[in-house]
């Protein structure tokens, strides 16, 4: 049985590695389309929502969701214990996640983020 759940996890790290590269070409291509840099951002806001919900069924995660987040503007902070989390927040709000500078030089997952409109800080 572990070597399955192993297979299983390799298998669905492949499969993550794979989407988020397809939607991320899918998505430099559609920002030749648009001129203002802020078309783009949330253009690519609305991307990362899709890839993070597809990620969710592809991982086989089940999140359960206690209330609502709110209407009106305002500032969601969360001190996360995992480079998963994020993804968990992110699935269900639109936002612009600010994240440490190091993130952008990592490959794939950082030129995501800037495509996406993550805003990144030297702490």
């Amino acid at each position: 049985m572990k070597i399955f759940s192993t297979f299983l996890a390799i298998i669905r790290l492949l499969l993550f590695a794979l989407i988020t590269l397809i939607v991320y070409s899918f998505l430099l291509v559609t920002n030749l389309f648009y001129k203002k840099k802020t078309l783009r951002i949330e253009r690519g806001i609305i991307y990362r929502r899709f890839i993070i919900r597809i990620l969710h069924y592809v991982l086989g995660t089940k999140i359960i969701v206690y209330g609502n987040e709110p209407k009106v503007s305002g500032l969601i902070v969360s001190n996360h214990r995992s480079y998963f989390d994020p993804l968990v927040i992110l699935k269900n709000v639109l936002a612009y996640p600010i994240a440490k500078k190091e993130v952008e030089s990592w490959p794939l997952i950082g030129n995501v983020c800037k495509t996406t409109g993550v805003i990144f800080v030297n702490r």
